[in-house]
């Protein structure tokens, strides 16, 4: 009887041990992805409601999430140090109007993010204010991040100078600072792209769920599409690390 009890347990650890060998090697930071939070402009695709993104900050807090800047994500990666389980970066992309509602909400949380914005979508109607970024950039863990010029594909821009490097001095000029990242416009790249990335002073960039291979790429970190659906065990798995697994990997291009 002993001896079966204790080739169970050795089994059951066996299996555990296995276990977490397992969830670890498939866990990947997660990163969310948000842009609006207007669902009455632009709908499912884009729009988060303010009471869900409300909800979704609560949930987080609730359940003591580690929300982190994506330049602590980064300074993590670069320097091979372990990535705290239940840590979460949050971004914004295109710098909408309404990314102001967010900024509060964050604000109140004391969660950093990050808002990736277009340099061509600056003072457009429906869009965030020279003003309005300036005051963004000085709210304490906010950051500004580039978007690409006129928010092209990059893959098929003609003029990655102007895409990738104008941005980076543009936004230096605006804000008297550097900026240290970058989000590929609709998650395309390719290794010329990324070169120029490293080449013009980016510690960082973001794609959507792109990549070569489903390794951690600094230059090309994937994230989650947050939508209005995403509640409870939907938002979870989401924030979980586990969800990049089950989903399917696009190439860059």
């Amino acid at each position: 009887m002993k001896k079966r009890l204790a080739v169970f347990l050795a089994i059951t650890v066996l299996v555990v041990l296995a276990g977490k060998v397992f969830l670890d090697s498939i866990y990947y930071p997660p990163i969310l992805m948000y842009h609006s939070l207007d669902m009455g402009t632009y709908g499912r695709q884009l729009g988060v409601s303010e009471d869900v993104f409300k909800e979704q900050m609560e949930f987080l807090k609730r359940h003591k999430y580690r929300v982190i800047s994506l330049r602590e994500l980064a300074q993590m990666i670069r320097e091979s140090r372990p990535i705290p389980k239940r840590s979460v970066v949050i971004t914004f992309d295109d710098g909408y109007k309404d990314n102001l509602k967010a900024v509060k909400i964050l604000r109140d949380y004391g969660f950093p993010a990050i808002i990736f914005i277009p340099v061509i979508f600056v003072d457009k109607d429906g869009y965030l204010s020279s003003d309005d970024i300036r005051y963004i950039d000085g709210v304490d863990g906010i950051d500004i991040g580039v978007h690409g010029y006129a928010h092209k594909y990059l893959p098929e821009a003609r003029d990655l100078i102007k895409e990738i490097v104008f941005p980076w001095r543009f936004w230096r000029g605006v804000l008297g600072h550097n900026v240290y990242a970058i989000s590929y416009p609709i998650g395309g790249f390719n290794r010329d792209i990324q070169a120029i990335v490293k080449r013009t002073g980016y510690l960082v960039a973001v794609t959507t769920n792109r990549g070569y291979d489903k390794g951690i790429d600094i230059y090309a970190l994937r994230r989650a599409k947050v939508k209005n659906s995403d509640r409870g065990l939907r938002f979870w798995f989401k924030v979980s690390g586990y969800y990049d697994f089950f989903r399917k990997l696009r190439r860059p291009e």
